[in-house]
């Protein structure tokens, strides 16, 4: 995998003025996993504060459960019927999400 350069002094500029992370993956031509590469190398170069890229994320970081049925329940059954399965439980990492949401992934 090739290696981008990319000018600190730049990039930081970018960042401060509210670029959003997809257009910044745009214009330095960066994966998601760059652009997260991009963020640590500035923050322990000192370029950076954390806070100031906690500042950027609108979403919380955590992991959110949303539940979602395995069926579609029968017009006038109850779903709380016992012949109605447990609604299934998925995970989602919201750390992930978020990456992708800013990553401009779409459905």
């Amino acid at each position: 995998m090739e290696r981008r350069k990319v000018s600190a002094r730049e990039a930081v500029a970018d960042i401060r003025s509210g670029m959003s992370d997809a257009a910044l993956r745009e214009k330095y031509d960066l994966t998601p996993e760059g652009l997260g590469s991009l963020f640590d190398k500035l923050v322990g170069a000192g370029y950076l504060d954390v806070a100031e890229l906690w500042a950027r994320k609108r979403l919380v970081v955590g992991t959110v459960v949303i539940t979602q049925p395995d069926f579609v329940p029968r017009e006038g059954s109850p779903a709380g019927t016992p012949s109605a399965p447990k609604p299934k439980r998925n995970l989602i990492n919201a750390q992930e999400a978020a990456r992708d949401i800013r990553s401009g992934m779409s459905v």
